[in-house]
């Protein structure tokens, strides 16, 4: 479909996310983002909002970004976070570090880790037992996810599936 036949609806859906992404661009670029509490932004296009997600209490960069959202007729929550962005990233980066079928991960195959979910305050394992376990997948998955919450210093879930670029 191309721009001339989208809809009046598609038309404002586009105009908001466009709106939305110059804000986070604008955020990006701002100096001292990468030591503020700044972890990431959720955007909503429907809406035409955002939720900055922010790690220690509010600072002049958060302030400065609340007020650009507002002068641009954007409205911003904020949604505060227990793991900075380096945390999760670090976290993240040490997962990445063990192999599928050894260590912690001696019966799952990792298939992704994800260092920013929307939904969770830590970081996200997707993969599968290699075999299923003894205890339950329930069980197992709450004594994996415990262990790496250990070996990371930061929260750890477990999703089951398989991540595949497309």
């Amino acid at each position: 479909m191309t721009p001339e036949q989208w809809t009046t609806e598609e038309e404002a859906l586009w105009r908001r996310q466009h709106l939305l992404s110059d804000l986070r661009e604008w955020v990006l670029a701002q100096p001292g983002i990468e030591d503020s509490g700044y972890v990431t932004s959720i955007n909503d296009a429907q809406a035409g909002s955002t939720v900055l997600v922010w790690y220690g209490p509010p600072d002049p960069v958060q302030q400065q970004i609340v007020d650009e959202a507002r002068r641009r007729n954007i409205p911003v929550s904020v949604q505060q976070r227990r793991h900075s962005r380096a945390e999760l990233e670090r976290a993240a980066t040490l997962l990445t570090t063990i192999a599928s079928g050894t260590g912690v991960f001696h019966n799952f195959q990792v298939s992704a880790i994800a260092d920013l979910d929307i939904d969770f305050d830590g970081v996200t394992v997707i993969g599968e037992h290699l075999r299923p376990p003894a205890e339950g997948i329930a069980d197992a998955d709450a004594a994996l996810a415990q262990a790496l919450t250990a070996a990371t210093g930061v929260a750890v879930t477990i999703e089951h599936g398989r991540f595949e670029l497309l």
